[in-house]
């Protein structure tokens, strides 16, 4: 089963990591590369690689969650997982024993956090996007649950460069809007 797993990992398009895969590899037992004979160096590197673009996309979803929604983590919480995932991309490297139990800690993290995502919707008209496209991410966000992990993920990726551009153009009008007003962030620094 763990071979088939990786095969799924190496040969996926779209998300960077198939959720139900990496699961499946995580609880196996047979996912021991001296039973199976799984190039493990190649799966770290591989996983690596697609947590990177995970990483990319994710942190755009939190831009829009924050900024438009004010219901995700702070700042520096974002932070603090960016830095946690480097981190166990290091750990990923040093050991082959606990290489997944690494993954596991960090994918029940991201997860987490999608599945606040998924709540927060319901306020995201107020906040400034398009009905339909509150309608598109609703329809594209995929929650799957099984005994011990959630998996979420929208089946649509373009929906997230959707919700960026959204995003975006919010972020540029209120700059401009401030601007308009004289608003300087250096002022309110110092007299904050």
């Amino acid at each position: 089963m763990a071979e088939a797993c990786l095969q799924d990992i190496l040969q996926l398009d779209g998300l960077p990591i198939s959720e139900k895969s990496i699961y499946y590899l995580i609880q196996s037992r047979e996912a021991d590369q001296y039973r199976v004979g799984v190039d493990l160096e190649k799966l770290i590197r591989v996983v690596g690689e697609r947590m990177d673009a995970f990483t990319k996309q994710y942190e755009k979803l939190a831009a829009v969650a924050d900024l438009l929604n004010r219901t995700h983590a702070p700042d520096n919480e974002h932070q603090g997982w960016r830095m946690d995932m480097q981190q166990q991309r290091v750990f990923f490297k040093d050991s082959s024993r606990t290489n997944f139990h690494g993954l596991k800690e960090g994918w029940q993290v991201l997860l987490a956090r999608w599945r606040k995502f998924a709540k927060d919707f319901t306020g995201m008209t107020e906040a400034g996007l398009s009905p339909a496209l509150v309608q598109r991410c609703k329809a594209s966000l995929t929650i799957e649950d099984h005994a011990r992990y959630s998996f979420g993920y929208f089946t649509d990726p373009s929906v997230i460069d959707d919700l960026y551009r959204a995003w975006q153009a919010r972020e540029q009008a209120f700059t401009q809007a401030e601007s308009e007003r004289g608003w300087q962030p250096e002022k309110r620094r110092k007299h904050g």
